[in-house]
C-alpha cells in the first residue's frame, strides 16, 4: 500500500518487467530509494493472502520457469537501478528499459540452454563520463553482470537429456530385425566393469549422423 501520489511520482509498477518475479519488491525499491519513503509491516489481522499455486503464477508467463524468469528480472532490477544512479535520473525511458529487459533474458537464456550454472551480462551504460576526456580519447563505459542460475533450469535440461537417451532406447526396440552391429549403434552402453585394474581406462564417444 502507497499514496496514490508517490505511485504516480515514481511511475508506478514497471512495464519493462513480465513474468513472474519481482515487479513488487522494485516498485518497494524506487518508493524508497527515489522518494525516501520507509516501508514498514502491517499487522497480521488485516492482511489476507490469496492462495495460489506455481502453475497458476506462471500461467499466463510467457517463460513457465518460475525461478528462471525471476532471476532474468532480478538481474533486469540491479543494471537498472545502477543505470539510473549513473544518469542521475529516476525515470528511464520505457523503450531503453524494454531492450535492457530482452539483454538480459537472452543473456540468461542462453546460458541456462548451453547448461552453463551461470549466467554473464554486460550493459552498455550509454552515459557521459564524469570527468572530461581528452580529444583523442573515448571511454566506454560497461556494466557486467554474473548470475547464478537456479538449479531448476539445469534440472529441466537435464530432463530434456534423459528423453532424449530414452527416445534413443526406444528406436533400439523397435527394429528388432536391424543387425547386430546396428543395433549395438543407436542409444549408449553403459561400461559396467573395468576390464583391467591397473593403467588408464580410455573410452570414445562417436556421434553417429544416420
Amino acid at each position: 500500500m502507497c499514496s496514490r501520489s508517490d505511485f504516480l511520482e515514481v511511475g508506478g509498477y514497471d512495464e519493462a518487467m513480465h513474468g513472474w518475479g519481482g515487479e513488487d519488491r522494485e516498485l518497494y525499491d524506487r518508493l524508497k530509494f527515489t522518494l525516501r519513503r520507509t516501508q514498514v509491516d502491517v499487522a497480521d489481522e488485516h492482511i489476507r493472502t490469496i492462495k495460489h499455486s506455481d502453475s497458476e503464477r506462471v500461467r499466463f508467463a510467457e517463460l513457465a520457469d518460475k525461478a528462471l524468469n525471476q532471476c532474468i528480472n532480478a538481474v533486469y532490477r540491479q543494471a537498472k537501478f545502477d543505470l539510473m544512479r549513473l544518469a542521475a535520473e529516476i525515470h528511464l525511458p520505457l523503450p531503453l528499459r524494454q531492450q535492457l529487459r530482452a539483454q538480459v533474458s537472452r543473456s540468461v537464456m542462453d546460458a541456462s540452454a548451453r547448461g552453463m550454472p551461470a549466467a554473464s551480462v554486460e550493459v552498455d551504460a550509454g552515459v557521459t563520463p564524469s570527468i572530461p576526456m581528452p580529444p583523442n580519447v573515448s571511454v566506454t563505459r560497461k556494466l557486467a553482470y554474473e548470475v547464478k542460475l537456479p538449479p531448476q533450469a539445469k534440472q529441466s535440461l537435464a530432463r530434456v537429456k534423459s528423453d532424449d537417451q530414452e527416445a534413443s532406447a526406444s528406436r533400439t526396440a523397435s527394429h528388432p530385425a536391424a543387425p547386430a552391429r546396428a543395433r549395438a549403434s543407436i542409444g549408449f552402453r553403459s561400461l559396467r566393469r573395468v576390464p583391467i585394474t591397473s593403467g588408464a581406462t580410455l573410452f570414445c564417444m562417436v556421434k553417429n549422423e544416420s
